[in-house]
Formats: C-alpha cells, structure tokens, sequence
C-alpha cells in the first residue's frame, strides 16, 4: 500500500454520489424504519377490509325438527340444518384508525432516528477522511522536505573531502534518520485514518476477502 493509493481512494470516497446507500452500520435503524412501514400498510389493508369473518356450522336440532315435518307430512327443507355467517365490518371506523395513527407516528419516529443516525455516521466519516487527508499532507511535506535537504547527496560530498568532520557526518545521518521516522509515523498515521474511514464507509463488513492495507483501489471499488 502507498500514499498514492490512499489518495486515489480518497478521491474515490470524496466523489459526489459515492455514499453507501446500504451501509452495514445503518442495517438496525434500517431494519426498524422497514418494519415500522411495514406495520403501518398491514394496519391499513386491515381496516379497508370489509368481510370480518365467514363462518359455517350445522344445527342439529333444525335437522331433527325438519325430519319431523317430514314424517308428518308437512313441508320440509334438510337443508335448514346448515348455518351460514358471515361478518362485515364498516372501514374507516373503529379502533382501526386509532392503530393507523400509532403505526404512522412510529414510522415518524423511525425516519427520524434513521436520519440523525446517518447524519452522524456521515459526520463520522467526513472526520476520518480529514484526518487522513491531513496525514497524507504531512507525508508529503516531509517527503518533500527530504527531496530539498538531500541528505545522502550531502552525504557523498563531505565523504569527497578526505578529511570529513566525524560530528557533521553524524549530525546529517541525524536528520536523515529522523525525516525517515517522522514520514513513517505520517504514513502509519494515514494507514489507521484509512482503516477508520473503510470502517465507517462499510467496507470492512462487506466480506469481499479482500486484503484493505494490499489494495486499497480494488477493495474501495
């Protein structure tokens, strides 16, 4: 991985419409405003519905009152004996618009939740790409300050002299060492700045099996 690949990843991430729609730190909030909106369109088939019931059943008492009329002679329907009920319901009145009204205030309730959590993910997220863009910019600042002091340039003309000062040569290969160590410490601390952004842009949690830190391009992508 290199400073140049983390810069073209920020790019990539900074980019107008890059935002993850199904971030897997969004799935609960999610996950509650779907199930909210899904209990509110079940409340309201429920009360548009008109038939409330269907039932069947036989009256054993109306067979046995038939079968007499029968054997006396009279007129007679067996058919008598099977019962039919049905239900209807008036839609729009009743407790089910109160169940309505509930169901609609929770999903209220669900898309507001959901909105202040992607905003603070989103928030989240801006601040760790700042933070590694302000990292990648000291990178390069040191980079660039090493180019400028050359030190093994330097290096090679007092070692041309024949008679170098002992103290200088190690005050340069001072500074040498330590311009390494401070463009290391930058480089490290834009690696955990990337990391924290790919965490909070999902991608840690999308099992790709990928390897972040190898490539971090493909694995953006």
């Amino acid at each position: 991985i290199t400073p140049a690949g983390l810069e073209e990843w920020l790019a990539r991430a900074e980019a107008p419409g890059a935002a993850d729609s199904a971030n897997v730190h969004l799935l609960g909030v999610r996950a509650d405003l779907e199930a909210a909106r899904a209990q509110h369109r079940l409340a309201l088939a429920e009360n548009r519905r008109y038939l409330s019931f269907v039932e069947m059943g036989y009256d054993h008492g109306n067979r046995r009152a038939e079968l007499e009329d029968r054997a006396a002679g009279r007129d007679y329907d067996l058919d008598r004996a099977w019962l039919v009920e049905v239900g209807f319901r008036l839609p729009w009145v009743g407790t089910g618009r109160g169940n309505i009204l509930r169901r609609r205030a929770e999903v209220g309730n669900r898309e507001s939740e959901f909105r202040r959590e992607r905003a603070d993910l989103e928030a989240d997220a801006a601040a760790a790409r700042a933070e590694l863009r302000a990292m990648l910019a000291r990178h390069r600042s040191i980079a660039a300050r090493e180019a400028e002091l050359d030190v093994p340039a330097r290096l090679r003309r007092v070692g041309a002299l024949g008679s170098a000062d002992p103290l200088l040569i190690l005050t340069l290969r001072q500074a040498q060492l330590e311009n390494a160590l401070r463009r290391e410490e930058a480089r490290f601390g834009a690696l955990l700045a990337y990391l924290d952004a790919a965490d909070l842009a999902g991608m840690l949690a999308r099992g790709q099996g990928g390897n972040l830190l190898a490539d971090p391009g493909g694995a953006a992508r």
